[in-house]
């Protein structure tokens, strides 16, 4: 049951609710877009309900295409079902204490690894595929990106990691997971990367607040945000070098109005805060820089594992209950995007009109 729940949250409760009750299109997209993570750059489809149920559609036949490749890989039933779940909605729970390592097995490993970086990925991008408009998905600015980010990431840990293994299979097999399961904020873990060296260490925790793609099943700031902060900042650069120039943003081919860009800078600044905040309550009852920092990364961002005391071979059992709770109210913040929960408990909201 608990795998099945964040299988279901994976895609959005309130999306499940529109694919499966009927009730009128009014309002819906709105629903919609609070539940698909990351900023929204085109229209939704205007039959929203109809959409959500095509979404789902794919997110079951991908968590079941994976039950069956887990199978054939010699994992049993219940575990396949368990770990598909995990990777489906990107949250990492597995029926196995020393999880994915348990098995031991290279075909799971490589299996999981590219399931959960296909789980990861916008869903919209399969909607246009099934549509037979997959030339317009290959297209995709924030795919680029993506996928760029997590070839840089296992060749830059690889390199670093090279002198120290043996086995160089083992090692790529290793990154490639890690990599896999930090980048799309899954958790599940094959090797305990706290021993990694510094280098690596830090490659990590910067994948964990870049996360996966906008309209995901995976958490982070998103690879859209992070895309768009880069070229904010060089566009930035140029305007000082001519001021008088103009420079409209691009992204996915569309020039973003200054509203977009407004939204999508302060959501940092909020995020910043708000992960501030948050890392300052838990310094108080961690004294340990890496431990407290990346606990609150690895929760905010809801991957999981974190380095240090909260590594994959740790858990957060120690902390105190102040702690706890800070931690899990993160979770769902950044679930939701902090946005939402601000809103949710602003007095405005409540306020009779």
């Amino acid at each position: 049951w608990r795998s099945f729940t964040h299988a279901i949250g994976g895609m959005g409760i309130l999306i499940f609710a529109l694919a499966v009750m009927p009730r009128t299109e009014s309002k819906a997209v709105y629903v919609m877009r609070a539940e698909m993570p990351g900023p929204t750059f085109g229209k939704l489809r205007s039959k929203v309900r109809s959409t959500a149920r095509i979404l789902y559609l794919i997110y079951i036949g991908m968590m079941l295409l994976l039950v069956v490749l887990l199978l054939a890989g010699g994992m049993p039933l219940f575990d396949a079902f368990i770990h598909s779940f995990g990777a489906a909605g990107t949250g990492g729970f597995s029926s196995k204490g020393a999880s994915i390592a348990a098995y031991n097995s290279a075909y799971i490993e490589i299996v999981l690894g590219f399931a959960m970086l296909a789980f990861g990925t916008n869903f919209g991008l399969y909607y246009l595929i099934i549509s037979n408009r997959a030339k317009e998905a290959a297209k995709s600015e924030e795919l680029r990106w993506y996928i760029a980010i997590v070839v840089m990431a296992i060749a830059a840990i690889s390199l670093n990691l090279f002198s120290l293994y043996d086995n160089h299979g083992t090692m790529l097999r290793d990154v490639f997971f890690t990599v896999s399961s930090i980048t799309t904020t899954t958790g599940y873990s094959t090797v305990d990367f706290t021993y990694w060296p510094l280098f690596s260490r830090l490659i990590l925790l910067l994948l964990m607040f870049v996360g996966s793609m906008a309209g995901s099943t995976g958490g982070g700031i998103k690879v859209s945000r992070i895309s768009l902060y880069v070229k904010m900042f060089i566009q930035e650069i140029r305007r000082s070098i001519n001021p008088n120039r103009s420079l409209p943003l691009r992204f996915e081919g569309k020039q973003l109005s200054k509203p977009l860009l407004r939204q999508i800078s302060n959501y940092l600044i909020i995020y910043t805060a708000v992960f501030a905040a948050i890392t300052l309550v838990v310094a108080i009852d961690v004294d340990n820089f890496e431990s407290s920092f990346s606990a609150v990364a690895a929760t905010f961002n809801n991957i999981g594992p974190g380095l240090g005391l909260v590594g994959p071979a740790h858990n957060y059992s120690f902390l105190t209950p102040l702690s706890k709770i800070i931690l899990s109210l993160g979770m769902i913040m950044g679930r939701l995007e902090i946005i939402p929960i601000i809103v949710l408990f602003s007095p405005g909201t409540w306020r009779k009109v």
